[in-house]
């Protein structure tokens, strides 16, 4: 049978399709066996197998909020979800999401998201200016912590020294370069400190290194108004490696820092990596505790970030800018962990002028923006001052809350590809993240792609199994079982699994096999319609009992019982019903300037509700 599956829903994405690693980003074609990847839990999970097929049918192309790049996935693909629900509570915020709103103590909705994979054809919009919220996707917070007291420059440097005094390193003389100041003397015990920490986000937006005949030079570079940020930046490189920068060198648009140490260069480029595109986090930093990593944000933002407000002051944000792909991805997960909510772009860079020359582009830029509420907490952590109006700036595209990110589906489309895709096995989780959204790959998978294939099948019910489509489409569904059982759920990784996944497991093994003697065994198209319909309902219940399972057993995660729903539900009806109990609070809107077309607009409407007035109460 040929490799290429024609018009078959397996799950599978693009080979470009970029995936959530550890550490960085790849594409889902770069990846091998053995990576480590971010999983639904908030950890990572080993990639086992990588499949990698032909495929001749429809994509689904799903277009996020807070993000321009859209996720191409094959129609059967699992996608973890909760079903949205309107607030009901707010006007401006017309989205609800757990733990959001003050007000949604009285609203059910909160106590009843319950995450579940559906497969992506399946996926439901989000109706114009909200009017409807079918499902929201979700993307989990990277749960890990683990902090790091030091770490050691002769370590990570990689570079021949000598021991000074103790305690104290210098480069081992080899060349003539290095006898001058590149040879300086610096600690090899690096505390990852705060000073650490705000010396790593000033390197990260603004430092760079050089290596010459005079050995390495690593210098930062600011604006012409931030001498504060470079008297800082100087003074922490004494604190943290005991060296002294040299002055302050001052050009008309540009204060620099800068310091000659072979040991400290490469130092910076080995653990943030050398040139403005390679820059990155090393994946130890991404999994400190969050204290740190406010410092991180703070100092990178002090550098590379900006505040911009429109003329009306309707409309602001604080963004930063940076043409690394791996830092970018980096930084997301980090804001994700300190739960503020961004939206991020990617741009192609425009040519520019210098010195009378044309400068071509050859990259690409990634943009991080963050709109209010998010602004708020970010503009506290960083140091920014808050306008008077970003509180009554209020974003209602997404939700966040200890475990999850909640971003509704903006846009669905369906588009003919043929060519190759691809999927992943990973252990233990069999979930992974790509492009920004959570999927699963395991016996829910196989299951619902059997009986993909085999709706499929029954849309050729009158020309019977004779049919050829039909024919390879009950091949593929047996493919999908031999898969389930002989790599997926063998006795070895059953055995290793916990007691209530095994249970599960060999539930899903015994079923798997009645499927496939059904299968191989079915005599006309009623048989296999019947089969169709129950393997359906199959992989829905063990999708629904596998999740809940997983829920029960998560010590991070909250999960909504009969009880609390029915608890909900009544205070719900108890606030319709006493309203006289709720203490109503008068907010104070300060009033914006309108521009020249919304002041004759409120203008004429004012002057026709007068003219109606008069109408209907002619005497006054």
């Amino acid at each position: 049978m040929s490799n290429e599956v024609k018009s078959a829903c397996l799950p599978c994405v693009l080979p470009t399709a970029l995936v959530t690693t550890n550490p960085g980003v790849k594409q889902i074609q770069h990846v091998v066996v053995g990576d480590r990847v971010l999983d639904a839990s908030g950890h990572y999970s080993k990639v086992t197998k990588i499949w990698k097929r032909e495929y001749n049918g429809e994509l689904i192309t799903v277009t996020l909020p807070y993000q321009k790049e859209k996720a191409m996935l094959t129609p059967n693909h699992p996608v973890l979800v909760v079903k949205g629900h309107k607030c009901r509570h707010s006007l401006a915020r017309k989205l609800c999401f757990p733990k959001d709103n003050p007000r949604c103590n009285t609203c059910a909705h909160k106590r009843t998201y319950e995450p579940e994979f559906v497969s992506a054809d399946k996926l439901s919009a989000t109706g114009v200016r909200c009017q409807w919220v079918k499902h929201m996707l979700l993307l989990p917070r990277l749960k890990i912590i683990e902090d790091v007291a030091e770490i050691k420059v002769s370590e990570v440097a990689d570079i021949g020294f000598e021991s000074f005094e103790e305690g104290w390193i210098k480069p081992r003389k080899k060349n003539a370069h290095n006898r001058g100041r590149s040879a300086i003397a610096i600690k090899d015990r690096v505390m990852v400190n705060n000073d650490f920490m705000a010396l790593a986000g000033f390197y990260l937006s603004e430092g760079s290194t050089t290596f010459g005949n005079r050995g390495a030079q690593t210098r930062f570079d600011f604006g012409k108004n931030e001498e504060d940020y470079a008297l800082e930046v100087k003074q922490l490189l004494l604190s943290v490696f005991g060296a002294n920068a040299y002055d302050l060198t001052y050009t008309e648009s540009v204060i620099r820092v800068c310091i000659s140490s072979d040991l400290i260069g490469n130092f910076f480029v080995n653990l943030f990596g050398k040139g403005a595109l390679n820059k990155h986090i090393p994946q130890w930093m991404l999994t400190l505790p969050i204290s740190k990593q406010k410092i991180l944000i703070e100092k990178y933002w002090n550098g590379d970030g900006y505040q911009w407000t429109n003329d009306a002051e309707t409309q602001t944000k604080l963004s930063a800018t940076t043409v690394s792909r791996g830092l970018a991805y980096s930084l997301r997960l980090i804001l994700h962990r300190l739960g503020i909510i961004h939206s991020f772009g990617k741009h192609k860079k425009r040519d520019n002028m210098m010195d009378g020359r044309l400068i071509k582009s050859n990259g690409y830029s990634y943009d991080i923006q963050v709109y209010p509420p998010s602004a708020i907490k970010l503009a506290e952590m960083i140091g920014y001052p808050i306008p008077k109006n970003w509180q009554f700036l209020q974003s209602h595209q997404a939700g966040i809350d200890e475990n999850w990110l909640y971003l509704p589906v903006k846009k669905i489309e369906r588009k003919p590809y043929r060519g190759t895709v691809m999927n992943l096995t990973t252990e233990p989780s069999n979930t992974y993240i790509v492009d920004g959204i959570t999927v699963h790959n395991c016996a829910v998978g196989h299951f619902s792609a059997s009986a993909a294939l085999l709706n499929e099948a029954v849309r050729f019910k009158k020309d019977g199994l004779a049919n050829p489509q039909v024919l390879d489409d009950i091949a593929a569904a047996l493919g999908e079982q031999n898969a389930l059982e002989r790599i997926d759920l063998t006795p070895a990784k059953i055995e290793l699994l916990p007691d209530w996944e095994k249970e599960m497991a060999n539930i899903a093994l015994e079923r798997s096999r009645e499927l496939r003697h059904s299968l191989e065994s079915v005599q006309n198209m009623d048989e296999l319609e019947k089969l169709a319909a129950d393997t359906e309902e199959f992989y829905k219940q063990l999708n629904r009992d596998w999740t809940m399972k997983r829920l029960e057993k998560c010590p991070t995660c909250q999960i909504n019982t009969e009880e609390d729903i029915e608890e909900a539900e009544a205070e719900a009806e108890n606030a319709i019903e006493e309203p006289e109990k709720k203490v109503k609070v008068k907010v104070e809107v300060p009033k914006t300037k309108l521009s020249d077309y919304g002041r004759k607009a409120s203008e004429a409407r004012q002057k026709l509700w007068e003219e109606i007035h008069q109408a209907r109460n002619p005497k006054n």
